[in-house]
C-alpha cells in the first residue's frame, strides 16, 4: 500500500458488518475502475501495528484495506508479471475452469459480431 497513489482503510464496529463492508470495498472499486483508476484490496496482517499508525480506535476493527492508482501506461510492470509467473507455477486454476455461464458447465457465448 505505501506505493499506492492512495489507499482507503474500510473500518467496521463488530464482525456482523464485514459483508457490508466487503459489498462497500466492491462499489468502490467498481466506480474506481469506470474512472480508469485501478485497485488492489490487501488484508492487514499486522492490523495491530496498522491501527496505532493511523491513530484508528481500539473498538474498530480494520476489515480490508484498498490501494487505488493508475496502471502503468505500458500494461504490466515487472512486479505483476513476476506475481503471475509464481501462480502460474502453483497450478492455479484457469478462470475459464471456475466460472460458469447462465447454467453450470457452460463456457461463455462468443463476443458479438461488430
Amino acid at each position: 500500500m505505501a506505493r499506492s497513489a492512495a489507499a482507503v482503510v474500510v473500518l467496521i464496529d463488530d464482525a456482523g458488518a464485514a459483508f457490508d463492508a466487503g459489498r462497500c470495498a466492491q462499489n468502490m472499486m467498481l466506480a474506481a475502475w469506470a474512472l480508469g483508476i485501478a485497485s488492489c484490496p490487501a488484508s492487514m496482517h499486522q492490523a495491530a501495528e496498522a491501527k496505532a499508525l493511523l491513530g484508528i480506535p481500539p473498538d474498530k476493527t480494520i476489515a480490508i484495506v484498498i490501494g487505488f492508482g493508475y496502471p502503468h501506461p505500458s500494461g504490466r510492470g515487472v512486479i505483476e508479471r513476476t506475481a503471475l509467473r509464481v501462480l502460474t507455477g502453483r497450478r492455479r486454476r484457469p478462470l475459464e475452469s471456475l466460472v460458469s455461464w447462465e447454467r453450470y458447465g457452460l463456457p461463455p457465448p462468443p463476443p458479438p459480431r461488430v
